[in-house]
């Protein structure tokens, strides 16, 4: 089992069609650890979809975002399964190429 972590780095926001502050841009990154501590993420830059802004009666100003918000609209644009696929390999790279050291294990605790 991998649990999931999502996080904002930044957003890019310009006016569009006369709406100030429309966010186009996000550069965000999905972080995993499987049950054994070994950790995966992708960090990519996602261009939003700005056609319909100052047309569509859906539109949430930026003052009033949530990192929901955000998170709505990167899983309608990213494929999520392929996100997954990068982190369990990035998981398994780590796996390959990191030795965890547990705390009995520790060079001081070694008893000598």
């Amino acid at each position: 089992m991998i649990v999931y972590t999502f996080k904002v780095h930044s957003l890019t926001k310009k006016t569009v069609n006369s709406v100030s502050d429309t966010v186009t841009a996000v550069v965000w990154e999905r972080t995993g650890v499987d049950v054994d501590g070994y950790t995966g993420s992708h960090k990519v830059c996602t261009n939003l979809d700005t056609n319909q802004v100052g047309i569509s009666t859906s539109y949430t100003i930026y003052d009033d975002l949530t990192k929901s918000d955000i998170l709505s609209w990167i899983q309608s644009i990213e494929d999520m399964d392929d996100v997954n696929g990068i982190i369990a390999e990035n998981i398994q790279k780590s796996r390959d190429n990191e030795q965890l050291v547990y705390e009995e294990n520790l060079p001081w605790m070694s008893g000598s």
